[in-house]
């Protein structure tokens, strides 16, 4: 989204209405979780119904084999990268790489950690 230039009498109204949130907001005895008194809260509040969307991620593997060499896993870059391109070509795909078993060993090791804590008297 490129960034807009206002003239200065656009510019002198937004801050005005801003100005004029604010002051209202400030008048109020109660404050409420939507009152945005800074500018930024201000404006973000004006623009995030029309430009807030919901990412769009995969967890799943990519292939029904394992991928462990070099070349299958370059393979699989080269096709996310090109399924995002194809996608949306402004965006940089973000791609992460971890071991099954060392992943399961986590889950484990902080599903047990839990159960630990949950399972301790309250007073301990």
């Amino acid at each position: 989204m490129k960034p807009t230039l206002l003239t200065d009498h656009e510019g002198e109204k937004r801050e005005n209405d801003w100005l004029e949130n604010s002051t209202e907001i400030l008048s109020k005895e109660e404050l409420t979780v939507t009152d945005a008194v800074s500018m930024a809260a201000y404006r973000t509040l004006q623009v995030l119904p029309t430009s807030f969307q919901l990412a769009m991620i995969s967890l799943l593997p990519l292939f029904y084999e394992n991928a462990h060499t070099v070349a299958m896993i370059l393979h699989a870059v080269n096709v996310i990268k090109s399924a995002v391109k194809y996608d949306n070509a402004t965006q940089v795909p973000i791609i992460g790489l971890m071991d099954v078993n060392e992943a399961r060993k986590n889950l484990f090791s902080a599903a047990l950690d839990f159960i630990k804590k949950t399972s301790e008297p309250a007073g301990s």
